[in-house]
């Protein structure tokens, strides 16, 4: 029997137990197996652990994934928005270039309408000199200082309004 006594110790001390019975270590914080870590009170709380930890695992790949994704995503609108912006920017571009062609046109224009004007003044005074009446050509000089004061006068009612034009200062 001593015998039996010894095999049972030694068996129990070697952690490979045959002779031992099925739960012996049903309470996880006794099993030597489970020394030095935190473990549940009861096998079913260790099981629900373990389980929780498994799914946690899959869960934080899962995440790390759709994180992944997100940054692809805010790269991808974050390029689009800078390509949306280019082409602002060229469209833009082109409206200046166009608005700088018409005033280059405008500036063409105003310069052929001024020498035409120009010319046309030069023929009057000429033909003036020519139908050899003296007063003509002064009277085409009056026309212009009329045209010049009349321009002057052309401020739509508001000169009435300025006291300082008005002398009474």
């Amino acid at each position: 029997a001593a015998t039996a006594e010894a095999d049972d110790a030694g068996a129990g001390a070697g952690g490979a137990a045959p002779s031992l019975p099925g739960g012996f270590f049903d309470n996880p914080q006794e099993d030597p197996s489970n020394r030095g870590r935190e473990v549940a009170a009861t096998n079913k709380e260790q099981q629900l652990r373990e389980e929780m930890d498994e799914f946690n695992k899959l869960v934080r790949a899962d995440i790390e994934t759709a994180k992944a994704n997100d940054a692809e995503e805010i790269e991808e609108e974050a390029d689009l928005s800078q390509l949306q912006a280019l082409q602002e920017q060229v469209q833009l571009s082109k409206r200046v270039d166009g608005l700088h062609d018409m005033r280059q046109k405008a500036l063409v224009v105003a310069a052929r309408v001024a020498q035409e004007v120009a010319a046309t003044k030069a023929e009057r005074a000429a033909a003036a000199a020519d139908d050899g009446d003296p007063g003509a050509a002064p009277s085409a000089a009056r026309e212009e200082e009329e045209e010049e004061d009349d321009d002057d006068e052309d401020d739509g009612g508001l000169s009435s309004l300025d006291w300082r034009a008005r002398g009474f200062a």
